[in-house]
């Protein structure tokens, strides 16, 4: 597949992606593994957002997978992005944890779109423990986080007995 082909393709996930057709983009990347076109990291982002809009945990747990082990690309921000808002929505907290802590050699001021997607998991899904360590490293990195773990501990103290701080 050409070049131009390629960047069709991907225009296509990324547009189908984020129009809920989850579906469409897993068998459009089937049919380019059948042409023997091989999916570049564009590709990877259309195809792990479409799982993230999903809901498809294990699709998109093997898609990470195949990227490295099979066309040797290596993730980007933008594909644990995408994982991070996966696992999150699925309350997968820990895994989320351990996946952006494992991020080599990034700058942790690009992280901190990461950590805030986290954070918020934690407060959709109540994990306290989680929660304040990743505020944490977004306070250090972010003085505006300091309003996101005052939020988490109100929300937390909520949900836990129903009164305010």
């Amino acid at each position: 597949m050409s070049f131009v082909g390629i960047c069709l393709m991907d225009f296509n996930y990324r547009g189908l992606a984020i129009n809920g057709k989850t579906g469409k983009v897993l068998e459009l990347f089937n049919k380019m593994e059948e042409v023997g076109a091989k999916p570049d990291d564009i590709t990877f982002i259309g195809v792990l957002s479409a799982c993230s809009h999903g809901g498809l945990v294990k699709k998109g747990r093997q898609y990470f997978s195949l990227m490295s082990k099979v066309y040797h690309i290596e993730p980007k921000l933008e594909h644990c992005g995408c994982m991070v808002d996966l696992l999150g929505h699925a309350g997968l907290l820990v895994e989320v944890a351990e996946l952006v802590e494992k991020i080599p050699n990034k700058k942790d001021e690009a992280l901190i779109p990461l950590y805030g997607s986290l954070l918020s998991s934690c407060r959709t899904n109540g994990n306290v423990e989680i929660g304040e360590r990743m505020a944490q490293k977004l306070a250090q990195l972010n003085q505006m986080s300091l309003v996101s773990i005052h939020s988490l501990q109100i929300s937390m103290h909520r949900q836990t007995d129903g009164k305010m701080c």
